[in-house]
Parts: structure tokens; sequence; C-alpha cells
């Protein structure tokens, strides 16, 4: 039997507006809570429109790689508005499953070979990391729920975020007609995955019956440094280039396993890197320019 009523927590951010999408698409009903409307009130209770959906799913974040080393304070507060959803569903009596968004790029060992399956070993080398593969644990306490263990998003949309999300600050940058920043080698590899190709995959796992209890979700490849720049240049021109040393929390070799995700809920990846580059281009020069005529 398929769920077909699920919850987005975090609905207006850069995954969770593409998930609501995804399940609009999919046929599912969905309730949207956002920081204006949150899932739990002040009073520790569920928020009405959450107890009668049988999935909710959590894409709710302050924090990222960059921001998790120097904020504790954001990283507790993220473990407390999760924690504190879990308990508003124990004490509801809710046996809603809990889809829990984490990061494929962070949380396994990179001492270890990739790519990286479900099972691989965990070790993660930042507190961004670490503060993820904690929060799974708590989700998987609870029956039946899931983690997502998502590659390097990327996409139209995405905010240009320090210390996150590499495409979003490339095109930001070759649209002020500015240098190109790379952190470490060229050769560093990590898994790219198209935001559409994302959404479609939580929305999937969310509404089927009995998900793995966790998947990964990526483009299932390692796309070195110099690839995306060449992919960037395919789509963009030329562009000049400012090589920088590695930062603490950068890791050089990593990318998912997603044929779990294939054999189980039958999802795969469909966009290519090349592809997916050039949609997120054309929208972010499209928006420059619609807000340019606005000025």
């Amino acid at each position: 039997m398929t769920r077909s009523r699920i919850a987005v927590v975090g609905a207006t951010g850069f995954i969770g507006r593409a998930v609501v999408d995804a399940a609009a698409t999919q046929g599912l009903t969905t309730v949207a809570f956002t920081r204006g409307t949150p899932a739990v009130g002040g009073d520790g209770s569920l928020a009405p429109g959450i107890r009668e959906v049988e999935t909710v799913v959590w894409t709710a974040a302050s924090i990222n790689p960059a921001l998790a080393e120097t904020r504790p304070d954001l990283v507790a507060a993220d473990d407390a508005a999760l924690s504190g959803l879990l308990q508003a569903l124990d004490d509801a009596g809710s046996t809603a499953r809990v889809v829990f968004l984490s990061s494929g790029g962070t949380v396994y060992d990179v001492t270890e070979p990739a790519p990286f399956a479900e099972d691989s070993p965990c070790a993660p080398s930042g507190a961004y990391g670490r503060s993820k593969l904690a929060a799974e644990r708590r989700v998987l306490a609870r029956d039946g729920s899931v983690v997502i263990r998502i590659a390097n998003a990327y996409g139209p949309g995405q905010p240009v975020a320090p210390g996150q999300g590499v495409v979003a600050h490339w095109l930001a940058a070759v649209g002020r007609g500015e240098p190109l920043r790379v952190f470490g080698s060229l050769d560093t590899a990590r898994d790219y995955v198209y935001i559409d190709d994302i959404a479609r995959a939580v929305a999937t796992v969310a509404s089927t019956a009995a998900p793995p209890r966790v998947i990964n979700v990526g483009s299932g490849r390692g796309t070195t440094l110099g690839e995306l720049l060449d992919a960037v240049r395919q789509v963009a021109g030329d562009v000049e280039v400012v090589h920088e040393e590695s930062r603490s929390f950068d890791v050089s070799r990593t990318w998912l396993d997603v044929s779990l995700a294939a054999t189980t809920v039958g999802w795969a990846p469909r966009v290519a890197l090349v592809d997916g580059i050039g949609t997120t281009w054309r929208a972010a020069r499209d928006a420059s320019a619609h807000s340019s005529s606005q000025a």
C-alpha cells in the first residue's frame, strides 16, 4: 500500500520547494510547513495539519559544512528542532514515518574507497557530518522511518551560501563576470545530483510502502572539479579560474553507490551533469536579466 498524504517540513527551502512540487506531480496530498507555519507549536504540540499525514519529510536545516564548524549554536538549534518534532509525534501517538534528508557527502568514512553504499562505514570528519549522523540515529530509532543520504545538490534557485554549493557559486561568479574560485585540486571528485532528481527520489521514498531504512540518492559517479569546470565552460563559455587551498571541511574523493534505490524503489538519476548545469545557468541568467529590467 502506498502512502498518499505527506508533510514537508522546510517547504520553502531549496530542496523543500522541489519536494513539494514533485509530490504534487506524483499525485500526493501535501501539507507544507515553514518557519512561519511550524510543524510543532510553541507548547511542543503538533500543528493540526500534520496529524493526518502518513509521512513527514524533514528538509529543514540552518547549517551547511562551513557554518557547522563555526556555529555550534546553529547545530544545536537544528538538533533541538528535529528532536522536538520526534517528541511531538510520540506524544500525539502518531505512527507517521519520518523521512530525514541527510548528507551522503559527509557522513561516510572517506578513508575508505568510493563509491559509498548504504552499508559503508560512517566516520564523519567534520561537524556537519557528525551532526547529520547523530540526527540519523535519532530518526532511525523510530519504527519505519527512513534516512535519505543525498549527494551534492545543485539546480535552479539554489542559494549562494558560504561553504556549500559549488555550482551555484561558480555560476553566480560567471554572471558577475568574476573568476571562479577552485578550492583544492582539480582531481577532487564529488557526486553532483540535480535538484529534480533529488525531489523525485524523496517523493518516491515518502510514498513507498516499505523502502529501505537508509538509501543513497546521487548521480552514482564521481565528477572531478576539472570535469565540472569543463561542463560550466560548455554552457557558459570560457571562464577565468583562481586556485586556492582546500578548506578544512572539504573531502577529496566521495561519491555514492545508488543501486539500492534502483532495485528497491525504482529510482535512478535522469539529468546528465551538463544538462543540469545548462538549465541552472539559463535560469540564473534569466533571473538576473529580469532583476535588471525591474531596477
